[in-house]
């Protein structure tokens, strides 16, 4: 990261059960040797087994070098979908959302994909059957709209799992 200069490397689905404490100490720690003033912030779907270190989907947001001199703090989605990473500007905030769109899945995918994790949190936390692909959109929009409305620089990244040459609401003006 350093022989490149890169500062803030956004990594979704990173496949890391972020919800297992020890896997999460042990990031924490390398970023720590590795990367001065440099932090990570994680997240994903929760109520896995914590004893398992793999997880599927799952987004990190690394973050290091001078801009962290302006470093405001960090979200996650409740869901796990994405993490925000805000920072100090002149007037507002700069936001950089890191994202994790899952791929298209069924109730009939098994417990081991990030899609039936995803509509299994909504069904058992809002008492609500979703397709979590299109509640993500939905999510998103909401906060970005909120974020524009104030002013906010937004930064979003991910892997959106589609062609953002469709118009959708990723890609609305």
């Amino acid at each position: 990261m350093r022989k490149r200069n890169i500062d803030a490397p956004i990594l979704p689905e990173t496949k890391l059960n972020m919800n297992n404490y020890a896997l999460k100490e042990k990031m924490r720690t390398v970023v720590a040797m590795h990367c001065e003033q440099g932090q990570i912030h994680t997240t994903n779907t929760p109520n896995f087994p914590t004893r398992k270190e793999k997880q599927p989907g799952g987004v990190a947001t690394l973050l290091r070098g001078n801009h962290m001199t302006r470093f405001a703090g960090s979200e996650n989605d409740p869901a796990g979908r994405w993490t925000v990473s805000r920072f100090y500007g002149r007037k507002n905030q700069l936001k950089m959302y890191s994202l994790y769109r899952v791929c298209v899945g069924s109730k009939k995918s098994g417990d081991t994909t990030a899609w039936i994790q995803q509509y299994n949190h909504f069904r058992k936390r809002h008492n609500k059957v979703v397709d979590p692909r299109k509640q993500v959109v939905k999510d998103i929009a909401q906060h970005l709209e909120k974020d524009i409305a104030s002013g906010d620089e937004i930064i979003l990244c991910g892997d959106f799992m589609r062609i953002l040459k469709e118009r959708t609401a990723f890609t609305k003006n």
